[in-house]
């Protein structure tokens, strides 16, 4: 997961997205967080739940709060199948 997690090694990538995109942006970001709480003994795991980057913070203070909300809300049901 920390691969795809980090997408690179910069650590301003967020802000070099063209068009920025936050909420899609924080919506993968908190299905891969849901993802790995399934799995929290794996360092891999783990890495994205500590996101050492903040990337999930950054894009997190983008976003409104309703967007929250609906991102949170498709991460859900999307791990859940929905």
């Amino acid at each position: 997961l920390e691969q795809h997690f980090h997408l690179t090694t910069c650590p301003n990538f967020p802000d070099q997205l063209s068009p920025q995109n936050n909420f899609e942006g924080y919506k993968w970001m908190a299905i891969a967080e849901k993802t790995a709480m399934q799995c929290m003994q794996s360092q891999h795991c783990q890495w994205v739940l500590d996101d050492p980057p903040g990337h999930r913070k950054r894009l997190k203070d983008r976003l409104t709060k309703e967007e929250l909300i609906k991102a949170e809300s498709i991460a859900s049901n999307w791990i859940s199948g929905k």
